[in-house]
């Protein structure tokens, strides 16, 4: 069987992020739809763990925004939190 599909929550401070980044909003729209697609499924494959004291998660948003920019996120078997979005070097 399947893994379920867990549900994205933004946190208010990725949403604040988010709205002070200078991009196309319709591509920051398409990328943040693609992530959250690959996030739901298995948010382990595509994302690097910051340490293993620490359950955040790293995944990049290249190619979208103005500079190079990262999604940081948790995750659990039902819900991924998107914690935050800032430029940022891949880790």
């Amino acid at each position: 069987m399947a893994d379920p599909i867990r549900k994205i929550v933004r946190e208010p401070r990725f949403d604040a992020e988010l709205l002070q980044i200078e991009a196309d909003l319709k591509r920051a729209d398409e990328l943040l739809s693609g992530v959250t697609w690959i996030l739901q499924r298995d948010p382990e494959r595509y994302g690097t763990r910051l340490s293993q004291w620490d359950d955040v998660w790293f995944i990049p948003a290249a190619d979208v925004f103005p500079r190079s920019y990262g999604i940081y996120y948790t995750f659990n078997d039902t819900y991924v939190y998107l914690l935050s979005i800032r430029e940022s070097e891949e880790p």
